[in-house]
C-alpha cells in the first residue's frame, strides 16, 4: 500500500502500483546511511508530514484525525512543531496520544534514533525484514521484495494464508519478514531493531451498562463520527458512507446526519433482492440520505484476483478486497475523502462471548474450518502469552488482522479508510463494560432505542431491535437457543467422519458465492484457467502445493477455494516484483 521504504541503502525500487485515478505524491530524505521515500495519494496534505530540521526527521501517512483537538490543547498551528513538542515532552511513544488510520517515521538525528510506527489498530501496513543488520521496512510487501531483490518464499507464512485466509502471527509470505502488529512500533538505534508495543487494548471491567454508561457511549461514538466527517469538511471532501443491511453502517449514517451539515451519500453493494438492498434501501430513504445501489449479480468482480490480492499485500483472501474494490471504483476519485466503515461493531458492541474466557489457541477465528498437521509447528513459542484472554486475541486476529485488510486496505487505494468503531477512546470505554451485559445486543440495542429511536424501527438483518433471539453460552460461544439442535447434529455427524458444507441461504445472502459459479460460466472457467496457469508456481513445495489443489478442488466450499487462488496470486505477482 502507499506509505514509506525505508532503507540504509540508497532507494532503487519504484512503488510497484502504477499511478491509478488519484495522482501521486511522492518525496525523498537522504540522510547518513538512511533513506527514506515516501509514495502517497495526493489527498489530506497537512495531514501527511515531511519535515526536516537540524535535530529531526518526521514523515506521517493516513489522516490524524485528532491533530486539531492536539493543536488546540498544545496553542499551535504547526503540526510538525506538535509532534516534535510531544516527542520532547513524552519521549519514544509520543504517537500513543494520535488517533485515525495512520503510520510514521521519526528520526533523531543525535541520537541515531529511528522510531517508525502504525496505529493502535494496525490499519496502515508496516513491513520489516529481520534477516540481516541491515534496515528495510515499507508500506509495501512488493515494494519491500523490489529494493531486497531475490528473496525466498515463507512456506510458513503461505501455509498460513492458504488455511486462515490470513496470518495471526503477523507473517508475511516471504521468508524473513514480518508485518508490525496492531500498536507496535519498530525501535531502531545504531543498525539494531527491535519491535515495541506501545498500546494495547484490555477488557479488565471497570464499568456496568447503566444509563450513565450510555450516554458517555453515545458522546464517544459521536465523537468518532464527528471526527472522520470533520477532516472530510476540512479538506473539501464529500460525505461517502457504506450502507449495508446490518446496524454499525446504519448508526454512522445516523450520527453523521447529525455531525454534519452536508449531504450523506449512502452506497451498497450487494447481490440484487438481498436483505442489504432492501434494509439498507429503507434506512437510506427513512434518514433522507442520498443513496446508490451496486448489484454484484453474477460475481463478476471475483475475477480481478491479481487486482485484490495487491490491494491487500498479499495479507488475506482476496474475495473481501475484491468486493470492495469493486465499489471504490463507483465512486468519483477526486470527491471521495474518508470511507467510514463499521468494521469491529460485532467485536466492541455486542461482544462474541458471555464471559472473560482465558484460554485461546492458535488459528481460533479462521476463515475456513480447514487445518493442516504441520500447522502445530508453526506457533510462535510466545504466542499464548501474547493476549490477555480469548476476548482480546479475537479483537487482535479478527478484527485488526482480518476483517480491517478488508474494506478498508481497498478503499485506500484511492480515499482514506477509518472505522469509527475503533477509534480508541470508545473502544477503551466500551471493552471495560462485562461481556455478558453486551453479548447478544442487549447493550447495543439499548443504546439504539434510548438516543435513536427511529434507527431502531427498521430489522436489523431480518431482526426486530430489542427483540432478539434467546441465546444460550456454549462451548465459549454464544449461540441462538432455536440453533442448538441444529448444531449439534452437524457437530455429531462431523466426529462421524461426515464432510459437512453449510452453505449461506442465496436468498439472504448480500454475496452468493456457490450461486454465482452455478450461473456464470465465465467466472468458472476463468478460476479454471488461472489455477491451472499458475499451480506449477508451488513446484519448489510439493506439499504446499498438494494442500492448494486438495482446497481449490473441494467445489462444496468456495472459502477454501478462495484462499487457494489468493496464495497462488501472492506466489505469482511477488516474483514478477523480484524478476
Amino acid at each position: 500500500m502507499y506509505g514509506f521504504l525505508i532503507s540504509n541503502q540508497p532507494i532503487k525500487a519504484e512503488f510497484p502500483c502504477s499511478e491509478g485515478r488519484v495522482p501521486c505524491l511522492k518525496r525523498q530524505w537522504d540522510g547518513n546511511n538512511l533513506h527514506i521515500r515516501q509514495v502517497t495519494l495526493d489527498k489530506f496534505g497537512g495531514d501527511k508530514l515531511f519535515f526536516d530540521c537540524d535535530d529531526y526527521f518526521l514523515a506521517t501517512e493516513g489522516v490524524l484525525l485528532n491533530l486539531s483537538e492536539q493543536k488546540q490543547t498544545y496553542h499551535t498551528d504547526d503540526a510538525a512543531a506538535l509532534l516534535i513538542r510531544l516527542y520532547e515532552q513524552s519521549g519514544e511513544t509520543f504517537f500513543r496520544i494520535l488517533r485515525g488510520s495512520f503510520s510514521g517515521v521519526f528520526y533523531d538525528k543525535r541520537k541515531d534514533l529511528l522510531l517508525v510506527f502504525t496505529d493502535q489498530h494496525g490499519s496502515k501496513t508496516l513491513f520489516y525484514d529481520t534477516r540481516n543488520g541491515g534496515i528495510l521496512v515499507s508500506s509495501s510487501l512488493p515494494w519491500l521484495a523490489a529494493q531486497c531483490g531475490r528473496m525466498e518464499w515463507s512456506e510458513a507464512g503461505l501455509l498460513e494464508l492458504l488455511t486462515f485466509g490470513y496470518s495471526p502471527s503477523c507473517r508475511t509470505v516471504l521468508d524473513g519478514v514480518l508485518r508490525v502488529g496492531a500498536g507496535n512500533y519498530l525501535h531502531i538505534e545504531h543498525g539494531s531493531i527491535k519491535e515495541l508495543a506501545y498500546h494495547r487494548f484490555t477488557n479488565r471491567h471497570c464499568r456496568h451498562a447503566t444509563n450513565e454508561t450510555l450516554r458517555m457511549t453515545d458522546e464517544l461514538f459521536r465523537q468518532a463520527v464527528r471526527r472522520v466527517t470533520d477532516k472530510n469538511t476540512e479538506y473539501g471532501y464529500r460525505q461517502f458512507i457504506p450502507l449495508s443491511g446490518g446496524l454499525d453502517s446504519r448508526m454512522i449514517t445516523r450520527v453523521a446526519k447529525e455531525t454534519t451539515s452536508e449531504p450523506i451519500r449512502s452506497f451498497t453493494y450487494a447481490e440484487t433482492g438481498s436483505l442489504d438492498e432492501i434494509l439498507a434501501g429503507q434506512v437510506a430513504k427513512a434518514f433522507g440520505t442520498e443513496w446508490a445501489f451496486q448489484p454484484l449479480d453474477g460475481g463478476y468482480f471475483l475475477k480481478r484476483i491479481d487486482e485484490a490480492v495487491l490491494r491487500s499485500d498479499m495479507q488475506l483472501c482476496y474475495a473481501g478486497p475484491a468486493e470492495s474494490y469493486n465499489a471504490l471504483l463507483r465512486l468519483p476519485p477526486g470527491q471521495t475523502g474518508i470511507i467510514p466503515t463499521g468494521v469491529g461493531g460485532d467485536n466492541l458492541f455486542i461482544s462474541l462471548f458471555h464471559r472473560t474466557y482465558r484460554h485461546y489457541s492458535y488459528g481460533d477465528f479462521s476463515l475456513s474450518g480447514c487445518r493442516y498437521p504441520e500447522q502445530d509447528a508453526l506457533i510462535p513459542p510466545d504466542y499464548e502469552q501474547r493476549y490477555e484472554n480469548r476476548n482480546i486475541h479475537s479483537l487482535y486476529t479478527r478484527i485488526f488482522f482480518c476483517h480491517n485488510f478488508g474494506a478498508p486496505l481497498a478503499y485506500q487505494c484511492e480515499a482514506e479508510s477509518y472505522s469509527v468503531f475503533m477509534d480508541v477512546d470508545l473502544m477503551e470505554y466500551v471493552l471495560a463494560i462485562p461481556e455478558r451485559e453486551r453479548s447478544n445486543y442487549r447493550f447495543y440495542d439499548r443504546w439504539v432505542i434510548t438516543f435513536y429511536p427511529d434507527a431502531a424501527r427498521i430489522l436489523h438483518n431480518g431482526h426486530r431491535i430489542g427483540r432478539r433471539e434467546p441465546v444460550i453460552d456454549l462451548f465459549g460461544h454464544s449461540m441462538p437457543v432455536l440453533e442448538v439442535p441444529r448444531r449439534a447434529l452437524l457437530y455429531m455427524l462431523r466426529k462421524a467422519g461426515f464432510s459437512i458444507v453449510q452453505k449461506p441461504d442465496a436468498s439472504k445472502s448480500p454475496n452468493p458465492t456457490e450461486q454465482w459459479l452455478s450461473e456464470n460460466d465465465g467466472l468458472r472457467q476463468c478460476w479454471d484457467t488461472y489455477f491451472a496457469a499458475n499451480i506449477g508456481l508451488l513446484d519448489s513445495m510439493p506439499r504446499l502445493q498438494n494442500h492448494v489443489r486438495a482446497q481449490y478442488g473441494n467445489m462444496q466450499d468456495c472459502q477454501q477455494r478462495f484462499h487457494a487462488l489468493t496464495v497462488l496470486s501472492a506466489v505469482k505477482q511477488l516474483d514478477i516484483t523480484q524478476m
